[in-house]
């Protein structure tokens, strides 16, 4: 890279591109992007028309709001994209919009887990059936080293509200943090993406990576215990809820390396046209192309058959 590459691109290192800078920095291969981004997009549309067709003829009107807000999540994750893709400019907003639909999802989850058990009631009679109570170990994932969650407890109704309240709290804090960035980067006190000590975005990134271990953790030990006891294996459960897993899993922590990576210099840019944070958002999109696909055709096939239990 030449001298005076080097000084574009520290000068330049925190802005992200325009779609002109996009087009002329990656040349042909921004045809390539966005073309595969649009047919992973029309690919997921068919697939999600398809199981809604499904879900109106055969799951049930209780469940069906639920099912539907679940499996839409790798339909809206490649629509995200290709805005991300198209408009990087507004990239990061996109993404932390779709977080909060995704915790949204996850909520819906939870309802539809519950509603699969048949109630909180019904669950505890498969859960705590007989006269040696098998315990469920709470310190889980994401947060194992929490002290103060018991390892060794039986499963009651209380407990079962207490996680579904760490599930619900996600949306409505993830759009607080949402609204309060956004007044900040408009008011011109926080850069997005910036991971110095001395940017607001830092600590409130710290506070919304709290909020929501605190939600996977809710969802995660529903799959623990779900998984425990053998349960709903008639509604095939468990690959549902490894691939809701692995999508979020993937959404919360692939950007957040990505941003740690442009930050400790690991990426490079593409000058005069493309900073380190723009090439973080093609590798963002590029990922979330392949996830969206792969994760998106496999919930495909674990739910074409709801309703029927086969």
């Amino acid at each position: 890279m030449a001298p005076d590459d080097d000084g574009w691109c520290h000068n330049n290192s925190g802005v992200l591109p325009s779609l002109e800078d996009l087009q002329e920095g990656l040349g042909s291969w921004a045809l390539v992007l966005y073309t595969t981004a649009g047919a992973t997009t029309a690919i997921l549309l068919i697939q999600f028309a398809v199981l809604i067709r499904q879900f109106i003829l055969c799951v049930e009107p209780s469940k069906l709001n639920h099912t539907i807000w679940v499996t839409s999540v790798f339909f809206v994750l490649s629509v995200f994209n290709l805005v991300s893709i198209v408009l990087p400019l507004a990239s990061e907003f996109v993404w932390l919009a779709y977080k909060i639909y995704l915790a949204i999802a996850m909520c819906h989850f939870v309802d539809l887990t519950m509603a699969w058990y048949g109630g909180e009631t019904t669950m505890l009679s498969h859960v705590n059936n007989g006269e040696d109570e098998e315990k469920i170990n709470f310190r889980s994932p994401p947060c194992c080293c929490c002290l103060c969650l018991p390892t060794g407890a039986t499963l009651s109704k209380a407990w079962i509200r207490f996680l579904k309240g760490s599930v619900y709290q996600v949306p409505y804090t993830e759009s607080l943090c949402l609204f309060v960035l956004g007044s900040l980067q408009i008011s011109g006190y926080v850069d997005l993406g910036s991971l110095s000590f001395s940017s607001p975005y830092i600590y409130i990134t710290v506070f919304l990576t709290m909020s929501n271990m605190s939600g996977l953790w809710g969802l995660f030990m529903f799959f623990r215990i779900t998984h425990q006891f053998k349960l709903l294996h008639n509604y095939n459960y468990r690959k549902k809820s490894l691939v809701m897993k692995v999508i979020i899993v993937c959404m919360n922590v692939q950007g957040f390396v990505v941003d740690i990576m442009v930050n400790r210099g690991l990426v490079g840019c593409i000058p005069p046209y493309i900073s380190e944070v723009g090439v973080g958002v093609i590798i963002k999109a590029s990922c979330v192309i392949v996830e969206s696909i792969v994760l998106g055709s496999v919930s495909f096939l674990v739910y074409k058959d709801e309703g029927t239990y086969l």
